[in-house]
């Protein structure tokens, strides 16, 4: 585990250092847009896996995140369907989230950027998402599986 001030360190340092200086491994290749523009983050993942089209795991990791942990959002296939919109992304800086990183949508892309919470997403779109289906995390102990609501 890092400490915090190593974390603030790999912040600071940047992605293509820190991508870098792992021996090249773990970079996600996409095109993602930052809001709010120029801002950096660094943390332990939270990653989720939401069904496809659907965000009710964001809603379920909202209570299981730590202040800290980067919230990484995705479904099975990246879509433009909004998994984060202003008001979970107001829910997640409450929660101490250090950044979000959705591979995915997000909407209320203005909201965002004077939200100031870092913001990486795949697709910015207004299109919200359908159901409320089944989600799975691996928070720190190992997959949990799949849930359903």
């Amino acid at each position: 585990m890092l400490s915090q001030e190593e974390i603030q360190e790999l912040a600071a340092l940047g992605t293509a250092t820190v991508y870098e200086a792992s021996g090249r491994k773990g970079l996600v290749e996409a095109g993602f847009v930052r809001l709010p523009e120029g801002s950096r983050a660094a943390g332990p993942a939270f990653p989720v896996l939401c069904a496809q089209g659907d965000n009710l795991g964001v809603h379920a990791a909202m209570a299981a995140v730590r202040p800290g942990e980067v919230l990484v959002l995705a479904m099975p296939e990246p879509e433009p369907v909004a998994l984060v919109g202003e008001l979970l992304a107001t829910q997640a800086k409450a929660r101490g989230v250090a950044a979000l990183l959705v591979d995915g949508a997000v909407r209320d892309a203005d909201g965002l950027r004077l939200l100031g919470l870092p913001v990486w997403a795949r697709f910015v779109s207004p299109r919200g998402p359908g159901g409320r289906g089944c989600w799975a995390w691996v928070p720190r102990y190992g997959w949990e599986g799949w849930r359903c609501a």
